[in-house]
């Protein structure tokens, strides 16, 4: 069983590998990646609940670039199915 930082840690370098592939543009890389990062930070701190919030804000924005047809429906749904693990996990403590 990985821990949630380790998800998070595979979803940031999921992420990445999707803005190298150029699935996403510069700005949508980094506001994912921004959102990745402070979640990691915050959970390392152990404000679960901030991380939380940083993850849910990810979703939302995968969840938008999906509906404008930014992002293919079966990539946001990989990206969606391991982000609703993560929360799941910081949810669960």
């Amino acid at each position: 069983v990985r821990s949630v930082l380790e998800q998070i840690g595979d979803l940031h370098a999921f992420i990445r590998w999707l803005c190298d592939q150029r699935v996403f543009n510069k700005g949508q890389c980094n506001a994912l990646l921004v959102k990745l990062s402070h979640s990691e930070q915050k959970l390392g701190r152990g404000l679960d609940r901030v991380a939380a919030n940083m993850v849910r804000a990810l979703r939302n924005q995968v969840v938008a670039l999906a509906r404008r047809g930014k992002l293919a429906p079966a990539t946001a749904e990989e990206l969606l199915v391991v982000i609703d693990l993560i929360l799941a996990g910081l949810e669960t403590g």
